[in-house]
């Protein structure tokens, strides 16, 4: 062979493996493109427990939302099998410590004996989670108890401590027929923050919205003008930051399980602020701002390793043709996207709620 002649075989094998890497390079991106598409790469976000979010949603040709599981780990989103019909929506929380859930809805039942959704629409109560029915019958399921029994009014958002007390919000006096006039987005000073436990009566704790469990004797909540910090010890509210604009019953927020950090949505501004806080045993919290995520969100939930931030999300300008309703995920230390948005599109926009994050 001559020189020439083994120069060119030399070449093509070279090219030839060369091709091959090239090959390999390409699957393994394909793949990974793929991986990153359907959010597997969960190495990006921190999260060291993914864990499920608990949302609210109905298709189009329902009468009622249902309650449904978004597992993170698979991306798959699931209708949960609970005996419970839901009247317009379902509100969800967990305890810190995972063992007792309290949620708002309604059975089949009191669906067709009650004369509107708030009437029948209630608190209920399950240790060490929700068992399963084929019947749909809250009688033979013990583990779960209602714990309010009142007619009025619209109860919106919740949140339970480990020792099973529940913070809700209602619009209005839950004692009173009187309805409010201004529907349920509505002024803070319009809503109401109730207590109330298994064997009691809800009892008044003061006006506002979207109480959240600090500790055992302290809760955060959104008071008219802004954010304040309840002391059940001492019965008194104080506020420690004001908001720019109105407070109204679309303005949600989230609380860290850590309680290091807070996240509310701005509707009007159309942005998410993330802030963090050193210190609640204070008189005053002090709050760090730590910077704002530019998106058109409704519903905000914090991962339970307070690392991920999931905002259901909406297109403003095209709200009553094409909502493009969607799960959106921010790094909370970066506020940047981490993997892709999953898209609720099959749902109805009006229905659709996002409670917690366990």
């Amino acid at each position: 062979m001559s020189e020439e002649n083994r120069k060119i075989e030399i070449q093509e094998k070279t090219d030839m493996k060369n091709g091959w890497w090239i090959v390999i390079i390409l699957v393994v991106a394909f793949i990974g493109w793929q991986l990153f598409e359907n959010g597997y790469f969960f190495t990006a976000t921190g999260l060291n427990d993914p864990g499920v979010l608990y949302l609210s949603l109905a298709e189009p040709d329902e009468r009622f939302s249902q309650a449904y599981t978004f597992d993170m780990a698979t991306r798959e989103l699931k209708k949960e099998t609970a005996p419970i019909v839901i009247a317009l929506s379902v509100f969800k929380d967990f305890s810190p410590d995972g063992n007792v859930q309290a949620f708002i809805g309604s059975t089949e039942k009191d669906m067709r004996t009650s004369s509107n959704f708030d009437e029948a629409l209630q608190v209920y109560i399950s240790k060490n989670g929700i068992s399963e029915s084929e019947t749909g019958n809250f009688n033979q399921v013990p583990s779960i108890n209602k714990i309010t029994d009142v007619n009025t009014p619209f109860k919106l958002d919740l949140s339970v401590g480990n020792d099973g007390r529940v913070l809700f919000s209602a619009r209005g006096d839950l004692f009173s027929s009187a309805q409010e006039p201004n529907g349920i987005f509505s002024p803070a000073k319009n809503w109401s923050i109730y207590i109330v436990a298994e064997g009691t009566e809800p009892k008044f704790v003061i006006n506002g919205l979207h109480p959240k469990w600090i500790d055992d004797s302290k809760f955060l909540y959104m008071g008219e003008g802004g954010l304040f910090m309840f002391d059940m010890n001492k019965q008194r509210g104080v506020q420690f930051f004001r908001t720019p604009n109105e407070v109204l019953s679309n303005i949600n927020i989230d609380l860290s399980d850590d309680t290091t950090t807070i996240v509310w949505n701005n509707r009007n501004d159309e942005d998410v602020t993330v802030m963090k806080v050193s210190d609640w045993n204070v008189e005053v919290p002090q709050l760090v701002f730590v910077g704002s995520i530019a998106t058109q969100g409704f519903w905000v939930a914090i991962s339970p390793d307070s690392s991920t931030l999931a905002v259901q999300a909406v297109d403003w300008e095209t709200i009553d043709t094409n909502p493009n309703p969607r799960i959106e995920f921010y790094s909370l230390s970066t506020l940047e996207k981490v993997y892709k948005d999953y898209s609720l599109n099959e749902f109805d926009q009006n229905r659709m709620f996002m409670s917690d994050w366990k």
